[in-house]
């Protein structure tokens, strides 16, 4: 496992920077907004270096105290114009950064998911900024309510439960190419439910699982439409495992919903538009070609995305789907 490593992570954070704002461009995003990203990431980047680089511990280690500092202590004691603007999201802009950085694998899964649920805590908070006091209580309850502690729980109940699932009758009635799928949709999916619901696995209900199935998954989850099948089998016997073992009580409700959503979740996964940013830029990558596990694939898209871009902006147009069929081929063939 690669260890952090602080000022790497600077380093590669700025080197990153050039290239996630290309993305944001291309993505139709408006020149002021761009703008406002830019300089929150850089705010952040320099910030981060300074109240962490003389400290032992976080120079080796991700510190998720320091979100909560930026967001709640740093940027409105010194960077008070972003509050001018209500509308803007703050720690969402910049977890669309992070899961960049995660695609180009400069930031581990497991390390970024940690980043992204702080995130999402203060995207709770900042929401809690703009709104009347009455409408406060239920925002500030899930806020004081999420755990690390309990995340991590489910995350080894996951583990646990996948490996007693394979040894059921119940994994068996899957497909290889469904079986394949499950550990991964098993833990996106009660990770989810908790990162997103403040659910526990045993609190699953019906709206829950259509929220996860029908946005949170199709919108953040970069995979081909085998996976988007497998969901409903897939969920449908560990759900009745989970009864069995009585952790759930409702799994007849759940699948009832289940064998009514498959083809919907389908059908809302392969729609482009409900895709999140970091899924599209994997999406297209796939597309042509691109094995994502492999670094220097990912590298030499990333090089042929820019040039692409590049030619644009220069006004000259080229059709970005018929350059080429996979950018990485391209590339070694004129070796």
């Amino acid at each position: 496992m690669m260890k952090f490593n602080l000022n790497k992570f600077i380093n590669a954070c700025k080197s990153e920077l050039p290239n996630y704002l290309k993305y944001l461009v291309d993505s139709g995003l408006k020149k002021q907004e761009i703008s406002r990203d830019k300089r929150l990431i850089i705010l952040f980047l320099r910030d981060y270096l300074k109240y962490n680089e003389k400290n032992k511990f976080t120079r080796n280690q991700f510190s998720l105290e320091f979100i909560d500092k930026f967001f709640r202590e740093i940027l409105p004691r010194d960077y008070s114009e972003f509050f001018q603007i209500s509308e803007m999201d703050l720690p969402g802009r910049l977890k669309k950064y992070i899961e960049y950085l995660t695609l180009r694998n400069i930031l581990q899964r497991e390390l970024s998911q940690k980043i992204i649920r702080a995130l999402d805590k203060n995207r709770i908070s900042n929401q809690i900024h703009h709104v009347h006091l009455n409408s406060i209580e239920p925002f500030d309850d899930d806020f004081e309510n999420y755990s690390e502690e309990i995340q991590e729980e489910i995350f080894k109940k996951c583990d646990m439960w996948m490996m007693e699932f394979t040894q059921t009758d119940y994994f068996q009635k899957l497909t290889p190419e469904e079986k394949d799928h499950s550990a991964f949709l098993v833990e996106s999916f009660f990770n989810y439910l908790y990162g997103y619901c403040l659910k526990t696995p045993e609190q699953l209900d019906v709206p829950s699982l259509e929220e996860i199935c029908l946005d949170i998954l199709p919108r953040k989850v970069s995979a081909d439409e085998s996976y988007y099948k497998a969901i409903a089998p897939i969920l449908t016997n560990f759900f009745k495992f989970l009864e069995e073992k009585g952790v759930l009580h409702n799994a007849e409700a759940l699948n009832k919903k289940l064998n009514v959503m498959a083809k919907k979740i389908v059908k809302i996964a392969a729609d482009p538009r409900n895709w999140g940013p970091a899924k599209s830029f994997a999406m297209d990558a796939i597309r042509m070609g691109v094995d994502l596990e492999n670094q220097e694939e990912l590298d030499q898209y990333i090089a042929f995305y820019n040039l692409f871009q590049a030619k644009r902006n220069l006004g000259k147009s080229e059709n970005y789907n018929e350059m080429v069929s996979s950018p990485h081929k391209k590339k070694s063939k004129s070796k």
